[in-house]
């Protein structure tokens, strides 16, 4: 297989497709990682295979099903805050001993949402293949 790869020709990227199928999924596993080092070092250029290919790229239905859910627990989120805001506004203007746990609170509530957020904005944009 190395043989038909040429160092002369300018490769963007290999695609390595289903190979070594006789062997069990432990040696297949193996076999196809070590592939894609010696072809990698060999021509110098990122080499994947199919499945992470398909997993990276396009849009499947593992990924409509998080985008709606994500979608759902970011409205769910800005409903909460907004419907809630008065006594979210008081909880984070305490001072009696509360900051802390207010501090803490934000610490935590904003990586989160900025995780859901993300990943809506990450698949939305794969989904419209401008990824």
């Amino acid at each position: 297989m190395s043989s038909a790869i040429s160092r002369n020709i300018n490769y963007s990227l290999v695609v390595v497709g289903d190979l070594f199928l006789t062997k069990s999924k432990a040696a297949q596993t193996r076999m196809l990682r070590d592939l894609k080092v010696f072809l990698g070092e060999r021509v110098r250029v990122p080499v994947i295979s199919s499945d992470e290919l398909q997993e990276k790229y396009f849009f499947g239905g593992k990924q409509v099903i998080q985008f709606f859910v994500f979608i759902a627990l970011c409205a769910g989120i800005f409903w909460g805050v907004f419907s809630h805001q008065e006594r979210i506004i008081d909880f984070l203007q305490a001072y009696k001993g509360v900051k802390l746990v207010a501090v803490v609170a934000v610490g935590l509530f904003a990586p989160l949402f900025a995780y859901f957020y993300g990943t809506v904005a990450h698949l939305f944009l794969k989904m419209i293949k401008f990824d």
